[in-house]
């Protein structure tokens, strides 16, 4: 290796962190004055204004420490918000037209600390509310605030870039950095508080079918899966063997339910009642999976664009909620699917039955 590529290998070696490290602080910047900033800049133009047409050499030591001021809060405001970055902690459960906070965590990974650090958040390309200011982000460190918010309806939502803002240190300006940070989150459908469980939906009575349930006759062992309920663990086998083993029952045919989702819209019915009925159709069949559940019922969905087979626990709630968020109603009136369990119970949900 002769001289000159040594050097341009010792050149790159020496540049590679300090691009790294200037990536962090990459980002549009904005300044906007804040009240006291626009009166203080304006008290500085009237000194500025006086000192020249005066000549008094205290009226120019005075603009001189007012500019560095002005100065300083640049500077000191850019150092606040260079070593930032930020991550969304978002809630594993989200119903529409329910309040929910989300996280925010600002890590700073510079050696100084930040002061009066906020977060402008963007959902669907509209800005949120502004967080709680972090009046003390110690370096390599970080710290969390959070934002409440509402979504309007069901469906996925997606969030975008977001802003780091500080005033620190003397509140004459804010100053911003855009940040580019891309997440989902699926929202589920409203809850209707007035919705329970009717306790005469069971017509065929508890009778033994084989299929695996918990309220039977005992049927078998087997090894934990994900997603099975934590409490079908039978804990006396799993301690002796040392592996996680789940007892199975068989399924009482009275607690089997499925829910039947009637996702058809006429062509000639699409109005804002139709659309509102529509909506409610899906939040009653989300709050009867909830109550059903709850009960202990073995519930499923079927509609006749997507479908989930029956099932139990806080897992299969999860799945309910995750189809009925992203179901769409369609034209076609195409057969039901999910609709093969003859021994199940079925309740039928439609647009414009309340």
């Amino acid at each position: 290796m002769n001289h000159d590529s040594r050097l341009s290998t010792l050149g790159l070696a020496l540049a590679t962190p300090l691009a790294r490290r200037s990536r962090a602080g990459r980002g549009r910047r904005r300044l906007r004055f804040t009240r006291m900033g626009k009166y203080f800049v304006g008290l500085t133009l009237a000194v500025g204004f006086a000192a020249i047409n005066t000549g008094n050499n205290l009226l120019y030591l005075v603009l001189g420490l007012q500019l560095a001021v002005i100065v300083g809060s640049g500077i000191l405001s850019e150092a606040c918000l260079r070593r930032l970055s930020f991550s969304r902690l978002l809630p594993s459960r989200v119903h529409a037209k329910t309040p929910v906070l989300i996280g925010i965590r600002i890590d700073n990974h510079g050696r100084s600390a930040s002061y009066a650090v906020e977060y402008v958040d963007h959902c669907e390309k509209r800005p949120l509310p502004p967080t709680h200011a972090l009046l003390h982000i110690a370096g390599k460190s970080s710290a969390e605030t959070a934002h409440r918010h509402v979504f309007a309806h069901r469906g996925r939502f997606s969030f975008g870039s977001g802003s780091l803002q500080t005033r620190f240190p003397f509140g004459l300006f804010r100053k911003s950095i855009d940040v580019e940070h891309a997440d989902e989150i699926v929202v589920y459908p409203e809850l209707l508080s007035a919705t329970r469980a009717s306790p005469n939906a069971a017509l065929l009575g508890d009778q033994p079918d084989q299929r695996i349930g918990r309220q039977g006759d005992f049927f078998a062992l087997r090894e934990f899966r994900e997603g099975d309920d934590a409490r079908d663990i039978y804990w006396r086998k799993a301690a002796r063997i040392g592996r996680w083993i789940v007892r199975q029952n068989e399924e009482n045919t009275g607690r089997l339910l499925l829910l039947v989702l009637d996702n058809h819209r006429p062509a000639d019915e699409l109005t804002l009642e139709r659309l509102d009925a529509e909506e409610h159709a899906v939040s009653q069949t989300a709050s009867l999976a909830a109550a059903y559940l709850e009960q202990g019922y073995s519930v499923g969905l079927g509609s006749r664009t997507v479908s989930v087979p029956p099932g139990r626990g806080s897992a299969q709630l999860d799945r309910l909620f995750y189809q009925l968020a992203l179901i769409a109603f369609v034209r076609q009136a195409t057969p039901f699917v999910g609709d093969h369990y003859p021994r199940a119970q079925r309740l039928l949900i439609e647009a414009g039955v309340r």
